[in-house]
C-alpha cells in the first residue's frame, strides 16, 4: 500500500543506492513516502483505489431486489427476526467452545471486523422487520403487530438506477488488515491522533485511550458513536474507529495496540536520533500493522476455522480485487454475534475470578 507518491519514492530509493546521488533528507522522505497509505490507496499499481476507504462493496452474487434496482426484497421469505430466534435458540443452556476458546476468539474477530468494514447507516430510509408474535424482547404482550424498524444502509449516489445498476453499498474504511481501527482511514483522523513529537500517539492520565474532548482535539472532536444515553461525548474515547467505545473488551484491545504503538515509536527513537516524528511514526504504525497480521493469520483464524483450513500464501496476484464484499460483510462475518456470552469475567494471571463480571 504505497502512498500516491510510489513512483517518486522509488526513485528516490533508486538514488540512494548510488553513492553522491541522494542525500539524507532525500532518503528520509523515500522511507515516508513508502509507508502505507492511510486510505489504502496504492496497494494495486494499475488499480489504485482497489480496497480503498469509499469504495463500494463487491458482490460474490447477484443482487436480490424486490424491483431489481433498489426496493427491499424478502416479502416471501420469513422475517429476519424468526430466522434470529431459530438459529440463535440454545434451550436456555449454556453453548461451550468444543476448542476451549475464550471470549478473546470475538472480541480479536471485532476488533478486525473494525479495521475493515464500517457501511454507515442512512439517514432517510426505515425499513421494518416483522416481530413474530409473542417474542419475548420485542412482542411480550403478544400483539402480533410489533416491528424492528431500523435505517437502511447509505449507498453509492450513482447506483440504484436501472436494474443494470442496482443499488451497491459503500465500504467507509480500507478493506485491509492496516491497522486503520488505530490510526484510521483518513487523513483529518490520523493527524487528529497524532501528538506529531517523536512518532507518539495521543493518550490520555494512566495511558488510555484520548478523550474526545476539545482540550485533546482543539481543532474538532471526532465523530465516535456513541449509544450510551448516560455517557456524554465528551467524555468517550477517542480511536481510529468510530465503533471503539461499543464494549471493554473492544475497548480494551484499541487501548493496547495504541500503547504498543507508542511503545514501538519509543524504541524506533531511541535507537535512531535522527530520525523525524513522521519516520518513526510510520516505522512504529508498520511493526503495529504486521502484528495485527501476524496474531490475525497465525493465531485467530487457525483457532477459529481450524489447522490447515488456510492455504499458503504463493505470492501478490495482481488481478485480485481486495475489497470486502457485501456477503461476508452483512452476512459470513456477522457469525461473531452468536460468540458472545452472557456476561464478561474478570480474571488474574492464575484464572482466579477478581471481581463480579460486567453484564453485556
Amino acid at each position: 500500500m504505497l502512498h500516491n507518491h510510489g513512483k517518486r519514492a522509488r526513485r528516490l530509493r533508486a538514488a540512494g543506492g548510488q553513492s553522491g546521488m541522494a542525500d539524507s533528507a532525500e532518503i528520509a522522505e523515500a522511507r515516508i513516502l513508502l509507508a502505507a497509505a492511510i486510505d489504502g490507496t496504492g496497494n494495486n499499481l494499475e488499480n489504485p483505489e482497489w480496497g480503498s476507504a469509499g469504495e463500494n462493496l463487491i458482490r460474490l452474487a447477484t443482487a436480490e431486489y424486490a424491483d431489481a434496482i433498489s426496493e427491499v426484497g424478502g416479502e416471501d421469505r420469513p422475517s429476519a427476526r424468526e430466522i434470529s430466534n431459530t438459529v440463535s435458540d440454545s434451550g436456555g443452556a449454556d453453548v461451550i467452545s468444543d476448542r476451549m476458546m475464550s471470549a478473546m476468539i470475538y472480541a480479536w474477530g471485532q476488533f478486525i471486523d473494525h479495521d475493515i468494514t464500517l457501511t454507515q447507516s442512512g439517514t432517510t430510509e426505515v425499513t421494518s422487520i416483522a416481530v413474530p408474535a409473542g417474542d419475548p424482547s420485542f412482542d411480550p404482550f403478544n400483539t402480533g403487530t410489533a416491528t424492528i424498524d431500523t435505517m437502511r444502509s447509505a449507498f453509492d449516489p450513482a447506483t440504484g438506477t436501472s436494474t443494470s445498476s442496482p443499488r451497491e453499498q459503500v465500504n467507509q474504511i480500507s478493506a485491509f488488515l492496516d491497522g486503520s481501527m488505530v490510526y484510521g482511514s483518513n487523513d483529518a483522523t490520523a493527524a487528529a491522533l497524532r501528538t506529531f513529537s517523536g512518532g507518539m500517539l495521543k493518550t490520555s492520565a494512566g495511558n488510555m485511550l484520548p478523550i474526545n474532548n476539545v482540550e485533546t482535539f482543539p481543532d474538532g472532536t471526532l465523530e465516535m458513536d456513541n449509544a450510551n444515553p448516560f455517557v456524554a461525548s465528551d467524555e468517550l474515547f477517542a480511536a481510529g474507529d468510530a465503533r471503539a467505545n461499543e464494549n471493554v473488551e473492544l475497548t480494551a484491545l484499541q487501548t493496547l495496540f495504541v500503547r504498543e504503538h507508542n511503545y514501538q515509536a519509543r524504541k524506533i527513537a531511541a535507537g535512531n536520533p535522527d530520525l523525524s516524528d513522521e519516520e518513526i511514526y510510520q516505522q512504529a504504525r508498520s511493526i503495529v500493522i504486521a502484528e495485527i497480521q501476524a496474531i490475525t493469520y497465525n493465531e485467530w483464524l487457525p483457532s477459529l476455522l481450524g489447522k490447515g483450513a488456510i492455504d499458503s500464501y504463493t505470492g501478490y496476484d495482481a488481478a485480485v480485487n481486495p475489497g470486502i464484499s457485501n456477503e461476508f460483510a452483512t452476512a459470513a462475518f456477522r457469525f461473531g454475534h452468536s460468540l458472545l456470552g452472557d456476561d464478561i469475567e474478570f480474571l488474574d494471571n492464575n484464572g482466579l475470578e477478581v471481581h463480579e463480571g460486567v453484564a453485556l
